[in-house]
């Protein structure tokens, strides 16, 4: 079928009237099965899998931007992106003026030890290990009162192997991309969450300064997408969340 040209001009910019594109700031972290960049240099995982859906659900582009997480702060207040994740109210000051999604995921951050350590109790601990940039709000009073301090490491795959070799005894981490790291290399059945010592449920959300219609959208498909969201856990391995009330 031939349209006349004068037809085509009135259609050609429509097209891009539905196709929008938002660049994502994310850290440059092995974070999988969460999220993280595979050998060929992409964002892969558990929530690019479901930010993608969005996107394609709402004619929405996505460019993922990984920075160490100190740079990626730095150039989203500069405002050269357009979205962060993952952000929360709680790790920022309250006058910022972000807009935070709901949570894209819940995730638990506990302690990792040798299987012979566990059942310690914190104060034991004087070194426990961490990734780079992170923070340990459950740790924070025996930080500032006691004899504890926090050893930061640059990846996953680090942190782990430093808990199974014994240079660290303890090591603050986020549990599933933890495990996720200690079977990939063999780990798994060496060291365990001790459930005895502190621990944070952290919401991961998405955030921007000024796209607040992207966020409402967000939010709706959070909701309303719950089947297709399990789909994606289960496509990495992993137990959608029990919680009914994760992702509404």
């Amino acid at each position: 079928m031939r349209y006349p040209i004068a037809l085509l001009f009135f259609l050609f910019p429509l097209i891009f009237l539905y196709s929008e594109t938002f660049s994502i700031g994310v850290e440059e972290v092995s974070y999988l099965p969460f999220y993280g960049i595979d050998s060929s240099g992409d964002f892969v995982g558990i929530v690019p899998d479901i930010l993608k859906a969005f996107g394609k659900k709402s004619g929405i582009d996505f460019e993922f931007k990984p920075y160490p997480i100190l740079r990626l702060s730095d150039n989203y207040q500069a405002g050269l992106l357009d979205f962060r994740y993952p952000d929360n109210p709680d790790w920022n000051s309250p006058d910022c003026e972000l807009i935070y999604s709901a949570p894209v995921m819940v995730v638990l951050d506990g302690i990792i030890v040798r299987n012979e350590n566990a059942g310690r109790s914190i104060i034991s601990y004087k070194r426990i290990g961490t990734i780079r940039g992170y923070t340990a709000p459950s740790l924070e009073v025996y930080l500032k009162y006691g004899d504890l301090r926090l050893i930061e490491v640059d990846t996953y795959e680090s942190l782990v192997a430093m808990i199974v070799s014994g240079r660290l005894e303890a090591a603050y981490l986020s549990l599933a991309p933890a495990f996720y790291t200690a079977e990939e290399k063999g780990f798994k059945n060496l060291i365990t969450f001790d459930r005895n010592l502190p621990f944070d449920e952290a919401d991961h959300c998405l955030s921007t300064f000024e796209h607040e219609d992207v966020i409402d959208r967000l939010d709706s498909f959070l909701k309303e997408e719950r089947g297709l969201i399990e789909e994606i856990y289960r496509s990495w391995n992993v137990d959608p969340p029990e919680n009914p009330d994760i992702n509404s």
